[in-house]
């Protein structure tokens, strides 16, 4: 999603795919889609710490660290409204041919 000065990545580092329930850790603030960091921190109860998988962060992290990122779940859900938006914009303005 594009915002004034830049813009926000809707994908999971971890999945590369668009986040389904985001996640962000209390630690370091990096976000990750929730099934992604629970498989890479070792199931939903692993009490396993690991340093964040987030490219040049130093934390350490556990899923305890993690809550529901409800500022990236909002994001997510406008730019999927956006989306539908188009389709049916477009969807619209097309011709059809008999």
């Amino acid at each position: 999603i594009k915002i004034e000065g830049g813009s926000i990545e809707l994908i999971c580092p971890i999945t590369c795919k668009p986040f389904e329930i985001p996640m962000v850790s209390k630690k370091c603030g990096h976000t990750f889609d929730k099934q992604g960091i629970t498989t890479y921190l070792g199931g939903p109860h692993s009490r396993t710490s690991k340093d964040c998988p987030q490219t040049g962060c130093s934390k350490s992290v556990s899923i305890s660290d993690f809550e529901i990122d409800e500022v990236m779940r909002l994001r997510c859900q406008i730019a999927m409204s956006l989306k539908r938006k188009q389709k049916t914009n477009s969807d619209s303005n097309s011709i059809d041919v008999i």
